[in-house]
């Protein structure tokens, strides 16, 4: 259950915007438009008409009791979001069904904030963790 932790601690830090210190790999084209959509095919990735290949990298980021809580409390809210639309699709013609499955996810993910803030309170130690990461490049 730490590594499962740790695992989504890590991915939060790296949603932060990565350090400008890194160089920019030089372009040997034109970049992409970003006003075409991306698919898939035969397990590529399809972005402006340019095939794009995964790189994985290896990233450490420094994970804080702060941001670990901060995602926890994230959680909580999210499942009250989630519980509130249950109650609400409870009283309408959708009926029931849909309101227990939006209340069962809201316990769900409630209860999962609630282990993550306990957990960071009382044993994460702040640190620095590291991991394979998969980026898409032309």
């Amino acid at each position: 259950m730490r590594k499962v932790i740790v695992a989504v601690a890590f991915a939060l830090a790296l949603a932060a915007p990565a350090p400008a210190l890194a160089a920019p790999a030089p372009a040997l084209a034109a970049a992409p438009s970003t006003s075409h959509s991306c698919y898939g095919v035969h397990g590529r990735l399809v972005c402006g008409g340019y095939s794009m290949r995964p790189v994985w990298r290896y990233e450490c980021a420094f994970v804080s009791r702060q941001a670990l809580e901060g995602y926890g409390w994230g959680l909580i809210l999210n499942g009250a979001g989630f519980s509130i639309w249950g109650l609400f699709a409870d009283g309408t013609i959708v009926g029931l069904p849909a309101g227990a499955v939006l209340g069962a996810i809201g316990i769900g993910s409630g209860a999962s904030g609630s282990f993550i803030v306990w957990y960071a309170d009382t044993y994460y130690q702040p640190r620095t963790v590291c991991a394979w990461v998969k980026e898409y490049v032309r």
